[in-house]
């Protein structure tokens, strides 16, 4: 039987991020993966850092400012552990509005100005680049918001909480939780290994349903299939990543990422059809379509570049949008990190913070309260 303070189950982007705050802060981590580290969501090849993703929940657009301050605050030391590079930084994110929302959307642009987002009206779009399809009348300019490799940055995280003592143990699947006296007190493996531990955090993605519903905890969510194509750049390049229609493009060392339902995108008032029909709207983007295809549709001159590689994942996203982060309610000894969506790497540093407050200090900081599991209860 091995034993440590915490088991953490799941080696993604968020159970990495944990296992490092948690082993910096003095306790002993136990990490058990089914697979090996970085798979599945978190072996996304780009993340865009996008706070501004929901404007319409002021808790997760802060939550997502206060993680990637945090991020930053935190990369000279991850580099200096991992002797890896986070390249972290302020790389910049325009969002595109087609005409139907514009009016939305320059809402939004002024009600994040503190952020230093600014609108782009048409002739602004034709200067930041003139290759922008013209079905674009418009655009949020958000300078703060950013693109990382997030499965680079997770084994980052790893090689830090190894730094601090963390220990992994890949191909070790769990098969259930040990309970003793009514509370659980570690993970059982296969071939019927026990990891005993003060504390268990569920960090399994898609599969952290599986693992809750042992202790009998419900965790609602539902998994969002992403795709990315890696196309040769166009020249040159764009300046920065841009989210158009559900798309984003991100230049990435003289290559072009393009995928779909990942962060990125900015939530703007649904219409119904007869209403897009009256004002001349157009066709909305068809999720059908190649995303080469759908890239031609925001960049002119994109259609025809070789691609390179190809990407398919899913995202375990919860029926409000917000992952879950706290205690299973009436259930002792485990602790959800699940249900981030397209967020997993933007959020990975405020929920790894609030796991150790809620370990080390019996309370989270008021950034992470409101994605409590109790409120699913």
């Amino acid at each position: 039987m091995e034993t440590s303070d915490t088991v953490v189950v799941g080696a993604g982007i968020v159970g990495c991020a944990i296992a490092f705050w948690l082993a910096r802060a003095g306790l002993s981590v136990t990490v058990i993966e089914r697979d090996q580290l970085a798979q599945h969501a978190s072996a996304a090849p780009t993340s865009v850092l996008a706070p501004l993703d929901a404007p319409d929940s002021e808790a997760r657009v802060r939550a997502g400012w206060s993680s990637l301050e945090t991020l930053r605050e935190i990369e000279s030391e991850l580099e200096d552990v991992s002797t890896l590079e986070p390249r972290i930084g302020d790389t910049g994110l325009l969002r595109l509005a087609e005409q139907r929302d514009c009016d939305a959307m320059m809402a939004h642009a002024t009600g994040a100005s503190q952020h230093g987002c600014q609108w782009y009206d048409r002739a602004e779009l034709e200067s930041w680049d003139s290759r922008l399809d013209p079905r674009w009348h418009g655009g949020i300019w958000s300078p703060r918001e950013s693109q990382v490799d997030g499965a680079r940055l997770t084994r980052i995280f790893a090689r830090g909480a190894k730094h601090y003592g963390a220990r992994f143990e890949f191909g070790t699947p769990a098969v259930g939780l040990a309970m003793s006296e009514g509370c659980v007190a570690g993970v059982v493996t296969e071939p019927n290994q026990l990891f005993a531990a003060g504390d268990v955090i569920i960090c399994a993605g898609n599969w952290s349903g599986d693992v809750a519903h042992w202790v009998g905890a419900a965790v609602p969510f539902e998994p969002v299939i992403g795709e990315m194509l890696k196309l040769e750049a166009p020249r040159p390049n764009l300046p920065s990543s841009v989210s158009a229609g559900g798309l984003q493009l991100v230049p990435e060392f003289g290559e072009l990422w393009v995928g779909n339902h990942l962060a990125g995108t900015l939530e703007v008032p649904f219409k119904p059809q007869s209403e897009l029909d009256r004002d001349g709207a157009g066709d909305d983007f068809d999720t059908s379509r190649p995303l080469a295809e759908q890239a031609a549709r925001v960049l002119r001159g994109i259609a025809g570049l070789p691609s390179r590689e190809t990407w398919v994942g899913s995202f375990a996203l919860t029926p409000d949008g917000m992952p879950l982060v706290g205690r299973v309610p009436n259930v002792e000894g485990v602790i959800l990190a699940t249900g981030h969506g397209r967020h997993g790497v933007l959020l990975s540093a405020l929920t790894a913070v609030a796991i150790v407050e809620l370990i080390v200090e019996g309370q989270v900081s008021d950034e992470a309260l409101p994605f409590s599991p109790s409120r699913f209860a």
